[in-house]
C-alpha cells in the first residue's frame, strides 16, 4: 500500500523518533505546531506546559488573557489567541489565528469545556445548550475548520472527554450527554478523516478549579469562610472515594495521556480511560 504523502513527509521531518510516552524523548515534539483549547488552566494548561517542554510550538486558546499568559510562560514558541469558543466566528478566528501565529498546524488538543451541575428537573434549556455548545459542537467545528491544515501536517487530534460519558452521575445530564457525543464522534471521525488520527482521553475526576467549584442546590446561596472550605473539602473527599486509587487525578497525568495519543502513529479512534480505577468498580 502506498503511504499517504503527507504522512511520509511528516515522518521524514521529525527530528526525534516517536516513543510510547512523553518522557521517553524530552524533545519528541520538536517542530510540531499544536493548538490547545482551554489553555489558561487545568488540563489544557498542563498540556501546554508538556508540549512546550517537548519542543512544540503551541497556540494557546482561551478566554482568560492572564491565565493564557501564565501558561505560555514567556516562551518564544507560544502564541496566545484569546477567544470565546461559544461563538462560531470566534472559533474560526481562533483556528486562523493559530495557523498565522505558528505558520501551520499539525495537531489539536481540545480541552475546553464547561460543567454545570444541576438536577434534571431544574435544568434550563440555556444551560443545556451552553454545555452542548462548548463541550461538543465547539471542538467538532474546530476540527472541521482546521482539517485542511491537519491534512497538510502531521494530522493528529485529541479530545478531552469524560468517564461521565459512560457512567453518568446525578446532576450531570447535559455534561454527560455532551461528552458521550464527543466519544462517539471520536470513533466516527477516526474512520472518516484517516489518515488524520482522532483520539480521546477519558479522565476520571481530576483536581482542577472546575472540580473544586461548589455544587449548589437550586436556590442555595454560596457559603463563605470556614463553611465554604469545609464544603469544598467534603466534596473533594466524596469524589476521591469513588476511585480505587483513593485520590483525584492531576492535570499533568491527563496531559501525559494526551501527548501519548498525539504521537501514537498507529492509534486512532481510541478512547483512552485514565481514571484511577473509577470505571473498574
Amino acid at each position: 500500500m502506498m503511504a499517504n504523502k503527507h504522512t511520509s513527509t511528516a515522518r521524514a521531518e521529525r527530528s526525534t523518533p516517536v516513543g510510547v510516552g512523553c518522557h521517553d524523548a524530552p524533545m519528541m515534539f520538536d517542530g510540531w505546531k499544536v493548538l490547545v483549547t482551554g489553555a489558561s488552566r487545568g488540563i489544557g494548561a498542563a498540556c501546554v506546559r508538556a508540549l512546550l517542554d517537548g519542543g512544540a510550538h503551541v497556540a494557546l486558546v482561551g478566554r482568560h488573557q492572564r491565565g493564557l499568559a501564565e501558561a505560555a510562560a514567556g516562551s518564544s514558541r507560544a502564541a496566545v489567541v484569546t477567544a470565546d469558543l461559544a461563538d462560531a466566528d470566534a472559533r474560526a478566528s481562533a483556528v486562523d489565528g493559530a495557523v498565522a501565529g505558528l505558520g501551520g498546524l499539525d495537531a489539536l488538543v481540545l480541552a475546553a469545556g464547561v460543567a454545570m451541575h444541576t438536577p434534571f428537573e431544574a435544568l434550563t434549556e440555556s444551560a443545556f445548550r451552553r454545555q452542548l455548545e462548548l463541550n461538543l459542537l465547539a471542538p467538532l467545528m474546530m476540527v472541521q475548520q482546521a482539517l485542511p491544515h491537519l491534512r497538510a501536517g502531521r494530522g493528529s487530534v485529541v479530545f478531552v472527554g469524560s468517564t461521565l460519558a459512560d457512567r453518568p452521575a446525578p446532576t450531570t445530564t447535559a455534561y454527560a450527554a455532551s461528552k458521550a457525543g464527543l466519544h462517539n464522534a471520536t470513533r466516527q471521525l477516526a474512520a472518516e478523516l484517516a489518515p488524520v488520527r482522532v483520539n480521546c482521553v477519558s479522565p476520571g475526576v481530576v483536581d482542577t478549579a472546575m472540580t473544586r467549584a461548589v455544587r449548589l442546590l437550586p436556590g442555595e446561596s454560596m457559603p463563605e469562610g470556614a463553611e465554604l472550605e469545609a464544603r469544598v473539602e467534603g466534596q473533594l473527599e466524596a469524589l476521591r472515594s469513588l476511585h480505587p486509587l483513593e485520590r483525584l487525578g492531576t492535570p499533568e497525568e491527563i496531559a501525559a495521556a494526551v501527548l501519548h495519543l498525539l504521537a501514537a502513529e498507529w492509534t486512532t479512534g481510541s478512547i483512552l480511560t485514565v481514571d484511577g480505577g473509577l470505571t473498574a468498580r
